[in-house]
């Protein structure tokens, strides 16, 4: 199982838009979630950032993802680069294959 993070914050090219132009990009991101979704991929949420949070990042806005492989999570990958997203938000990701905690902390432990 493979998660993605995503924590970013708008730009001021999407601050530039008009809440009209605002809301045509959104809505197009909504329908391609769809598409992913039937993929395979599961989207936990979105959120704001808690700045409240020990140690937080300095980015806005989050969302967690999902998918079974790493190429489907790949798929999720092109889908927000195609869709212009970066051209509005500063942002930055993550990727991991998850694993139980005992193994991680065994490659801490052998480093």
């Amino acid at each position: 199982m493979y998660t993605f993070i995503e924590l970013w914050t708008p730009n001021d090219t999407w601050k530039g838009l008009t809440s009209e132009q605002r809301q045509a990009f959104m809505e197009g991101v909504g329908g391609a979630m769809g598409e992913l979704l039937a993929a395979g991929i599961t989207n936990l949420g979105w959120g704001n950032v808690d700045v409240d949070t020990p140690m937080p990042v300095g980015e806005q806005y989050v969302a967690v993802w999902q998918a079974p492989d790493l190429d489907t999570l790949k798929m999720l990958e092109s889908a927000i680069a195609g869709s212009g997203w970066y051209d509005y938000f500063d942002q930055v990701n993550v990727r991991a294959e998850l694993a139980p905690p005992d193994a991680v902390i065994g490659e801490h432990i052998t480093m």
